[in-house]
């Protein structure tokens, strides 16, 4: 066998930040006595019946467990390269000694620039474990929640801390996505309206505009301050708010796309899409071609309104509401959405 004497890289213990005089961390690593020390790792392991093994110059072994990442890291990245991964029971011993061999034989202040180690993710308050079968496969939980909803309840905890899987967390997070579709089909509906009437400058354009810049100042703040995805998640909130309040009055349809813009564009950078959104059997009919259908008929429910026709007007309405349209009557006229 052949160890790391960690006596003899005086940065041992940079990442996890203890020290050799530390003993609390002896407790997490199996004593052997061919170690000086007992945080000493192994960087090759001589070779044992049934394990495969290669020839080197200490003869037939295998590497260390610690070597692979380092030697992944420099074959398909380069050193130093930028964020490195993992769940913080990693930090040490695994981390720590990675940081000490690929240093070491590298001859570099460091691997990784940026280390990011996130909580564990526990079920009901419970600490996953296959022992007590408490766990979940990614694959099952897709097959019962949809994947923008699952990467929604992921970003609404920091990724630091210990995020608890639970049946009303994802009913939280689907409530969550709801409210982000509403305010943009009410921003899209108000947009159709504005095609149609004309635009004109209002108060509650430069309320929207003003909410538009906050959000993004005050997302960008939060993502600066060690990925606080809950933060950002925050100022998106207090956005959907200014939105729901002031659509309806804006005058102007520019305004309108630059907050659509933005929303779409901040939920893109947390990984969720939320541009599609069509019904199931309109899935094959283009986006334009759908809009100029409804607003064909929007247009003639507004004919027999204005004829006192009310069953032909109510009977398009109800019509399009099987089909899974929604439509609204604003004092500017229709608007709708897929439901």
């Amino acid at each position: 066998d052949v160890y790391f004497d960690v006596s003899e890289w005086d940065r041992y213990g940079i990442l996890s930040k203890i020290t050799l005089d530390d003993d609390s961390t002896i407790a997490r690593i199996e004593a052997d006595e061919k170690k000086q020390d007992t945080r000493d790792f192994a960087l090759w392991k001589a070779e044992k019946p049934g394990e495969p093994s290669w020839e080197s110059p200490w003869g037939k072994g295998r590497p260390g467990w610690h070597a692979e990442c380092s030697v992944m890291g420099k074959h398909y990245l380069g050193l130093p390269f930028d964020i490195h991964g993992g769940g913080e029971d990693l930090i040490f011993p695994h981390h720590e000694n990675e940081i000490a061999q690929s240093a070491a034989a590298y001859e570099i202040d460091t691997p990784v620039k940026y280390w990011f180690h996130n909580g564990f993710l526990t079920i009901n308050s419970e600490k996953m474990s296959k022992s007590e079968k408490n766990f979940f496969t990614a694959r099952e939980v897709l097959d019962n929640y949809d994947h923008q909803a699952v990467r929604f309840y992921l970003v609404s905890g920091q990724y630091r801390q210990p995020l608890d899987y639970n049946d009303g967390a994802l009913q939280q997070a689907i409530q969550s996505l709801e409210r982000i579709k509403n305010a943009m089909d009410t921003i899209k509906g108000r947009i159709t309206i504005l095609e149609r009437v004309g635009s004109r400058e209002t108060e509650a354009d430069k309320k929207l505009a003003e909410a538009s810049r906050k959000v993004r100042e005050g997302f960008n703040a939060a993502m600066d301050d060690d990925f606080n995805t809950p933060g950002a998640l925050a100022e998106i909130f207090t956005f959907i708010r200014e939105i729901n309040t002031h659509t309806n009055d804006v005058g102007g349809a520019a305004v309108l796309r630059e907050a659509l813009a933005i929303l779409t564009e901040l939920m893109e950078i947390l990984g969720i899409d939320l541009q599609s959104k069509t019904t199931e059997g309109a899935s094959e009919v283009s986006s334009d071609t759908l809009k100029g259908l409804v607003e064909f008929l929007l247009d003639l429910r507004e004919e027999a309104r204005k004829a006192k026709d009310f069953a032909k007007a109510d009977a398009i309405r109800n019509r399009l509401g099987e089909l899974g349209i929604e439509v609204a009557d604003t004092k500017d006229g229709p608007t709708w959405k897929i439901e």
